[in-house]
């Protein structure tokens, strides 16, 4: 049952990339044997008879190489070629996040499997005892610091998270415009009907970023409260923590 699952789901994205490749290429107007004479510029020649097998989803496997350099010779970036403008993408065998996970997933900008084994955030507001160590131990300043900077890690993580959301947000709509330039994330033109799902996206975002921004702010007053100094808030998460948490930065 895994086995037929999974052959299944590679047969599913082979034809998605095939698709995508096919639309790429020809909303720009590329044929098939420039395509293939590009290719071969870049130093990785693919043949014209390769790409249609591709294109037709013939062809079952894709190499990483293949990928990349079909990607650099529509002027795309590979993440173009390997998802749609769905909203829910099957990033694995029965499993499937929403585009904005996936792109961030295979950017490396988050782990796919984060939501198993990270604590829910607004329980870090609770702190849990063996995040910073009981006042009367010997080293409860440095565990104490500790606490914070790994708190202000994960707001820099929550941050970077939701940028990165609200660009391939924007590089959507870029998509959608045909006087716009390249787009990093760029598809075939769509009606715009998802940019809800999007948007309700970017707001998840937002919410993990504000929550991050209140765990800090808990990590920080539970040092000050036990007389221990800490440190200014980093500039690159200060906007946000002064918005969601609290301005003693």
């Amino acid at each position: 049952m895994g086995q037929e699952a999974g052959r299944d789901w590679a047969a599913r994205w082979a034809k998605r990339i095939g698709e995508n490749l096919a639309a790429l290429r020809k909303e720009r107007g590329v044929s098939a044997r420039e395509l293939s004479e590009r290719c071969e510029g870049l130093g990785y020649p693919i043949p014209r008879s390769t790409i249609a097998n591709i294109e037709s989803g013939r062809k079952r496997e894709l190499p990483v190489q293949e990928l990349a350099v079909l990607a650099a010779a529509l002027n795309l970036a590979p993440l173009a070629l390997l998802y749609d403008s769905e909203h829910m993408q099957p990033v694995l065998p029965n499993k499937e996040r929403t585009l904005g996970e996936a792109l961030l997933w295979f950017s490396g900008e988050w782990l796919l499997r984060e939501d198993e084994v990270a604590p829910d955030y607004d329980a870090w507001i609770r702190l849990d005892p063996s995040l910073i160590a009981p006042s009367n131990s010997q080293d409860g300043g440095i565990e104490a610091r500790r606490g914070v900077a790994a708190a202000e890690r994960q707001l820099g993580h929550r941050v970077a998270m939701r940028d990165l959301a609200r660009q391939a947000l924007h590089d959507r709509d870029a998509s959608l415009d045909p006087d716009g330039g390249s787009s990093m994330y760029r598809h075939p033109s769509r009606s715009g009907a998802d940019r809800q799902a999007w948007e309700a996206e970017l707001d998840i975002r937002e919410a993990h970023v504000a929550s991050a921004a209140r765990v800090l702010n808990a990590a920080r007053e539970w040092a000050r409260e036990r007389g221990i100094t800490v440190e200014a808030v980093p500039e690159s998460i200060r906007p946000d923590y002064e918005r969601y948490g609290h301005a003693d930065a």
